[in-house]
């Protein structure tokens, strides 16, 4: 397995595949894997932010992402990182980020809830599927 120093090593398709930027492919015995680099996010506790959201959704915790940052309302985030099916749908989120940049991917996260709602925005279909991949989080790294 290649391993380099400050970089992790994915399988070809995880979930968020088509939400993340492509990488060159190394081949070792016959499986492919690309190596990307890592990301610190961070994570902002009480965010203003994330209570207005909350309050448009009706909801008492909620995490809502903005770039590299994790914005929480409701929940500490010793509690949030204990659920590791939360933090999955959330790092998908910063990945979607990743690769469309802050302006693009919040205009098209927006039409889509716009034109199919948010349970069948495409964005959010990635991520809750992401919940149950547990590689999603090893290029993260919390601050």
């Amino acid at each position: 397995m290649l391993l380099l120093p400050g970089k992790s090593i994915l399988y070809l398709w995880p979930v968020c595949a088509r939400f993340l930027p492509l990488r060159p492919a190394y081949k070792i015995d016959s499986y492919f894997y690309y190596v990307m680099e890592k990301i610190v996010c961070h994570i902002k506790e009480r965010s203003f932010i994330a209570r207005l959201a909350a309050r448009r959704m009706n909801s008492e915790q909620l995490a809502m992402v903005i770039g590299k940052t994790i914005h929480l309302h409701g929940v500490t985030r010793k509690e949030f990182l204990r659920h590791p099916w939360w933090v999955r749908h959330e790092v998908c989120h910063i990945m979607q980020y990743q690769e469309l940049g802050l302006l693009p991917f919040l205009w098209r996260y927006l039409w889509e809830c716009k034109k199919v709602g948010y349970y069948a925005n495409r964005f959010e279909v990635a991520a809750r599927a992401a919940e149950k991949n547990a590689t999603i989080t090893n290029r993260v790294i919390f601050s």
